[in-house]
């Protein structure tokens, strides 16, 4: 899926804040993903990006094995709420698609 170059660019944005340690950037960048991102572009160009979805799996990952740390706890919830944002979209696309 073909995006404009401001779009990629503010993917592989994304992607770098969702790889960092700063709980306030990763929570920043799980709502973006789940804001911004799943609804302003398409689903396609979002699964075209694999290391998106990893990082945030492996926030889920890193934060179920951390235990119930309050902001632990934050960070996974925005992830979370992330994927089923793609997801809800994902459903949607093929919906469309599937209709008569």
């Amino acid at each position: 899926c073909a995006l404009s170059d401001g779009d990629s660019r503010a993917l592989f944005e994304l992607g770098v804040q969702l790889s960092m340690g700063d709980s306030r950037v990763l929570r920043g960048a799980c709502g973006a993903f789940g804001g911004v991102f799943v609804h302003d572009l398409p689903a396609a160009a979002l699964l075209a990006r694999p290391q998106l979805l990893r990082s945030l799996l492996s926030l889920l990952r890193a934060c179920a094995s951390q235990g119930a740390d309050l902001e632990i706890g934050e960070i996974a919830g925005c992830a979370l709420g992330a994927a089923a944002e793609l997801v809800r979209r994902v459903a949607e696309d093929l919906r469309r698609r599937c209709e008569p």
